[in-house]
């Protein structure tokens, strides 16, 4: 998802860096450690903050980011939230069921979010949802 979608925010003038922030640290350095564009929220914290903390740690550096992409969970939509911007979202990350997530997005259909359906990763397509 965020691979695939970096070309809205880099450019030719404009090179972003993606953080990246997990409750499994080792699945995303192992999936996005080979970017050289993509950091990790716990390197800025080692030594710093207690791993009782990280929660809190990871929720304020989302916040202070410019715009936001995430997958699922409450997290990240608190955090996109959080931080204003535009944001990328993922939709249908249940195959066979709506989830409460994607009933808030479409409720919600905030102008400077994209809703990207991910049920088939071979064709993610964006949903526009009018309010």
């Amino acid at each position: 998802l965020l691979l695939s979608h970096r070309s809205r925010y880099n450019s030719p003038t404009t090179e972003v860096v993606f953080l990246a922030v997990s409750d499994d640290p080792a699945w995303i350095k192992e999936n996005l450690g080979k970017h050289k564009d993509v950091q990790f929220g716990w390197e800025y914290s080692q030594g710093k903050v207690a791993d009782t903390d990280m929660p809190g740690f990871d929720m304020c550096l989302l916040a202070a980011c410019n715009h936001s992409v995430h997958t699922y969970g409450t997290f990240g939509l608190w955090g996109s939230l959080f931080a204003g911007g535009d944001v990328i979202a993922a939709t249908g990350t249940n195959a066979d069921a709506n989830t409460e997530e994607d009933q808030i997005y479409k409720r919600a259909a905030m102008d400077s979010w994209v809703y990207l359906d991910v049920r088939d990763v071979i064709n993610i397509r964006e949903v526009t949802y009018i309010q």
